[in-house]
C-alpha cells in the first residue's frame, strides 16, 4: 500500500507498507493515512529552506 503524504497541497513524500498480495483491504486505508499524517512535521523539518 502506497500512501501520499500531502501538506498544504504539496506532496512531501509517500509511506509504503509492504506485505503479500491481498494483505491490506479498504479498512486499512484510513488507519494507514493517520500514520502517514503523523510524519508530516518530520518531513517539513527536513526540507531545505
Amino acid at each position: 500500500m502506497n500512501l501520499p503524504v500531502v501538506f498544504d497541497g504539496a506532496m512531501l513524500g509517500t509511506v509504503n507498507l509492504l506485505d503479500s498480495e491481498g494483505a491490506y483491504h479498504e479498512g486499512h486505508v484510513d488507519q494507514a493515512m493517520l500514520i502517514a499524517q503523523q510524519i508530516v512535521p518530520s518531513l517539513l523539518a527536513s526540507r531545505p529552506d
